[in-house]
């Protein structure tokens, strides 16, 4: 009967992980051992001696599986010893329940951290849209499916209708109480070892969380502002793209394998006149790939090439990006600017004041005019309601318009959505109550949030353009 190199793995495991520990070499873990066996010959005490001790970073779970086991100690032994915990698993129906009995010991200090706790983002994932608002959480569609079943698809009721990129963000819910009584646990009093009847826990009850799409990430940077050719792109921990105008997650309809993992380096295409590769590996690039990821603030410069016209040519562009990192997240965001015009801007727009009337159904008289798509004129923060809910941008921006006629100076423009978070101290951990105690206001139902220059930019517009639609003023110029 052969036996499982338990020496060789638990050496390579502990060097792994202190690896990371030490010198943050490789992905980001959990200090954790998980060993699944149907048996443990020797406690292997003198292994966890040399790598574990006296602080012992590294928490062992030991799992036997099987009816037949008698010899439990050296598992036990293995567990308790190196602050984890020891399970056996002795039928199939039981897995499920044994196995999750680590979350509750592994998630001990994080509770004990009280209101310091962390925020967790995903990666890019994929969510289906369908007509009726309903979400289903899938990757790709069964196949094989041609296109023209999915059109067909398209327009019935509760199909598919298209995907939206997301990514989701938790935080952990706990017990806050330091002590329970021995009762509730279901322990034997003993006055002698426990006088005061109580214990010490730290319960996680669960986590909550939400889903934020990728798109309204993006509208926190107004595209407008970023003039001719320049743009801007979002890129997590691992060197992965979270938006950019040239990530294409699908190709006709279907969703790639691997469209939430595009590389940075894989859509920015580095020019250099002495290497003919499509993709040549340059420094600087890898350079600024790597600050991005180490979230690091700066700037760096590269000639690339930029496609046109729907891919039908090609030019070189020198650019300049600026990155910066997104606080309480995994994510680093990059502005792109042409390096030799685009950084000037001119704005102008019709200044709305009291002294001012708006009249939105005399500006704007027909339907025969566009909102930017691209562009957040106006929009409420929280749209559930059916008075919010507009059949185009258009009537959104009619309703407004409408809303600054009648407030007139007491129109409330909105709070920027963007909004430096102060210095609390920690960590690094987010702090519940710290944009609170820096006064900070939260958005509440009836907020809403305008952008006051690109409105009286709409409104110069509309009053220039409406010569076009008044049949009097042009029977005047011609």
């Amino acid at each position: 009967m052969e036996i499982a190199n338990f020496t060789s793995a638990l050496t390579e495991a502990f060097t792994l992980l202190e690896r990371y520990r030490t010198k943050k070499i490789g992905a980001e873990s959990n200090q954790a051992i998980m060993l699944v066996t149907d048996g443990v010959p020797y406690t292997y005490e003198t292994i966890f001696q040399e790598y574990n001790q006296p602080h012992k970073p590294v928490r062992v779970f030991t799992y036997l599986i099987g009816r037949e086991i008698s010899d439990l100690e050296a598992a036990k032994w293995m567990a308790c010893e190196n602050k984890g915990y020891f399970t056996h698993v002795t039928t199939l129906a039981e897995v499920k329940e044994q196995v999750l009995k680590y979350i509750p010991v592994m998630a001990r200090p994080l509770v004990l951290l009280r209101e310091t706790h962390p925020v967790r983002w995903t990666g890019v994932y994929a969510d289906i849209e369908v007509p009726n608002d309903r979400s289903l959480w899938v990757i790709g569609l069964k196949k094989p499916t041609t296109r023209k079943r999915i059109r067909e698809l398209q327009g019935k009721e509760g199909s598919f209708k298209g995907y939206k990129l997301m990514t989701s963000v938790s935080i952990p819910v706990y017990n806050k109480k330091n002590h329970t009584t021995i009762e509730v646990l279901g322990l034997k009093p003993n006055e002698i070892a426990n006088p005061f009847g109580q214990v010490r826990i730290a319960e996680l009850l669960g986590v909550a969380g939400t889903d934020v799409p990728i798109a309204e990430i993006e509208k926190l940077i107004p595209p407008y502002k970023l003039g001719v050719n320049g743009y801007s792109f979002a890129v997590n921990n691992n060197g992965y793209i979270l938006y950019h105008p040239d990530l294409r997650p699908m190709f006709q309809e279907i969703l790639k394998p691997n469209y939430n993992s595009v590389d940075l380096a894989e859509v920015e295409l580095v020019h250099n006149p002495q290497h003919d590769e499509p993709r040549y590996n340059d420094s600087a690039l890898y350079m600024m790939r790597k600050e991005m990821v180490d979230q690091k603030d700066g700037l760096a410069r590269l000639t690339v090439k930029v496609h046109m016209d729907d891919m039908k040519r090609v030019t070189v562009r020198e650019q300049e990006y600026f990155y910066y990192n997104i606080s309480n997240t995994p994510f680093t965001l990059g502005i792109v600017m042409p390096t030799k015009y685009g950084k000037y801007r001119v704005s102008g727009g019709l200044e709305l004041n009291q002294n001012r009337h708006i009249d939105a159904t005399s500006i704007f008289s027909d339907d025969r005019w566009k909102l930017h798509p691209d562009w957040v004129y106006c929009e409420y923060n929280y749209a559930g309601t059916d008075d919010r809910k507009f059949d185009s941008p258009e009537k959104n921006m009619k309703h407004f318009l409408e809303r600054l006629a009648d407030e007139k100076a007491s129109f409330n423009w909105g709070q920027s959505r963007v909004r430096p978070l102060p210095k609390c101290q920690g960590n690094g951990y987010y702090q519940a109550d710290c944009p609170k105690s820096a006064g900070i206001p939260t958005a509440g139902k009836n907020s809403h949030y305008c952008d006051k220059e690109l409105v009286q930019a709409l409104v110069l517009d509309g009053e220039i353009t409406k010569i076009f639609t008044d049949e009097k003023s042009r029977k005047d110029l011609f």
